[in-house]
C-alpha cells in the first residue's frame, strides 16, 4: 500500500514538472545556445572579450558537433576550457592546467568558482557563466560534470547525476589544489569565492583533505544544498579552506521538494536543524524567495527583492555579510542563524571601504537590461526554463 502511494505521488509530481531541473519558474534572460555556436577556434583576443573558464569532467570529442558529451571522462581527467564570446559564437580554447586558463582572464577581478546542480549540459554552463559574469562582474570559473541525459526520465536522470557527482569528487579535489597553488603564485589577484549549488554540494561534503589546510577562499557559499540535513555539522566543521561559510536555504524550494519525493531525504537546503555548524552562517530566504531555487541568478526575484542581489553582491565578492549594514537579515535565536526580511525598515549599501578596487561590485541590473543584453548577443528570443 505504501509503495503504491509513493508511485502515485511521483506520478502526480511528474505532471507538474518535466524534471527537477525544469520545475523552476521561467527565469527571464535565458537564451538557447545551440552547439553550432560553440566552436573550437583559435580567435583573435581582445581585452573587451567576454571570457569564462569551464573545468569539466566530460568526455571531449573534437570531431563531433557536441564537443563535450553527457558521459564522464576517466577519474581525475580534467579539461580546462577558455571560452570567448565573439560575434555571437563561443570560441573554445583547450588549456593544459587551471593556471594556463586563469591567465587568460582579466587581472584584479574577484574570482567566482561555481559548481552547478542537476540538469546541466555544457552549453547550459556556458550560458550560466555569461549571466553570472554580467550580474556580478567577476572572473567566472565553473567546475562541470554531466548531469543531464535527455533520453532518461527525470527520476533516472537524477539518480545518474548522483552517481556522476560522487565520481567527480577526486577531480574536484584536484581543482581545489590547483586553485590553491595558483593563488599562492599570483597574490595580486582579487578575492576568491566558491559557490556550490544544489546537488553540487555533494562534492564538498565528500571531499577528503579539506581539513588542516591553508585558506583558499574568502567565502564558501552552499546555496540550496541538496545534501542530507542530518548530522551536517560534522562535515561542515571539518572544512578549513575558507574564512567564512554561508548556508542558504528556503523551506518552500520546489526543486528540493521534488528531490525529497525521489529520495525521502530531508535536505539541508530546505531546512536546517540543530546541531548547527560552529563555522557557518545560516541564511533562510523563506520570506522572500517563494518556491524558487536558484536565488543568486533569478532576475525576477532580485527585482522584487533588491536585498537578495545586495546580499549576493557581498558574499560572491568574498566580502562578509555585515549584519550591522545588512539590516534586512534578522537574527534568529541560534548563533549565526538569520532570515531575510521581506520589507526591511532600512536602506542598505556597500561602503566605499569595502568596495575597493580589487572587489568591484556589479551595478544593479534590471530584468529588461539583462534580457536585452543576451538577446542582442545571440539574436534570438527563445526562452527556456531555468535549470539548477
Amino acid at each position: 500500500m505504501l509503495k503504491n502511494l509513493v508511485y502515485l505521488l511521483l506520478l502526480s509530481f511528474s505532471f507538474l514538472i518535466e524534471s527537477p531541473a525544469k520545475s523552476q519558474v521561467k527565469e527571464p534572460g535565458y537564451t538557447y545556445i545551440p552547439w553550432e555556436r560553440i566552436k573550437i577556434n583559435d580567435t583573435k583576443k581582445n581585452e573587451s572579450d567576454t571570457v569564462v573558464v569551464i573545468i569539466t569532467t566530460r568526455k571531449f570529442s573534437p570531431d563531433k558537433l557536441q564537443l563535450f558529451s553527457k558521459y564522464q571522462d576517466e577519474p581525475c581527467h580534467l579539461h580546462y576550457v577558455v571560452a570567448r564570446l565573439k560575434n555571437k559564437t563561443w570560441n573554445l580554447e583547450i588549456k593544459n592546467s587551471f593556471e594556463e586558463a586563469a591567465l587568460e582572464m582579466p587581472l584584479k577581478k574577484d574570482f567566482l568558482f561555481y559548481v552547478h546542480g542537476d540538469g546541466k549540459t555544457f552549453a547550459d554552463v556556458l550560458e550560466g557563466g555569461l549571466r553570472m559574469s554580467i550580474l556580478y562582474g567577476v572572473n567566472f570559473v565553473a567546475f562541470d560534470y554531466p548531469t543531464k541525459d535527455e533520453e532518461l526520465p527525470f527520476w533516472k536522470n537524477f539518480q545518474t547525476s548522483i552517481i556522476n557527482v560522487n565520481n567527480a569528487v577526486a577531480s574536484f579535489g584536484k581543482m581545489i589544489n590547483e586553485i590553491k597553488t595558483y593563488r599562492a603564485l599570483h597574490d595580486n589577484t582579487g578575492k576568491y569565492t566558491l559557490l556550490l549549488h544544489s546537488l553540487g554540494n555533494e562534492l564538498i561534503k565528500n571531499s577528503p583533505g579539506l581539513q588542516h589546510s591553508s585558506i583558499v577562499f574568502e567565502n564558501i557559499v552552499m546555496n540550496a544544498p541538496a545534501v542530507k540535513q542530518r548530522k551536517h555539522s560534522k562535515w561542515v566543521e571539518n572544512i578549513a579552506i575558507q574564512n567564512d561559510i554561508y548556508i542558504i536555504s528556503n523551506r518552500r524550494d520546489i526543486i528540493l521538494t521534488g528531490a525529497y519525493f525521489l529520495t525521502f531525504k530531508s535536505y539541508l537546503g530546505k531546512k536546517h536543524r540543530k546541531p548547527l555548524a560552529e563555522n557557518a552562517t545560516y541564511v533562510r530566504l523563506d520570506n522572500v524567495a517563494g518556491h524558487k531555487h536558484s536565488f543568486f541568478i533569478d532576475i525576477e526575484l532580485m527585482n522584487l527583492t533588491p536585498s537578495v542581489k545586495h546580499f549576493y553582491d557581498q558574499i560572491l565578492h568574498g566580502l562578509p555579510a555585515d549584519n550591522k549594514t545588512c539590516c534586512y537579515l534578522k537574527a534568529k535565536r541560534n548563533r549565526n542563524n538569520y532570515s531575510m526580511e521581506k520589507n526591511p525598515h532600512c536602506s542598505f549599501f556597500i561602503t566605499q571601504e569595502k568596495a575597493n578596487v580589487n572587489t568591484p561590485v556589479a551595478k544593479p541590473m534590471t530584468e529588461l537590461s539583462l534580457t536585452d543584453f543576451i538577446n542582442q548577443i545571440f539574436h534570438t528570443k527563445k526562452f527556456r526554463t531555468g535549470s539548477n
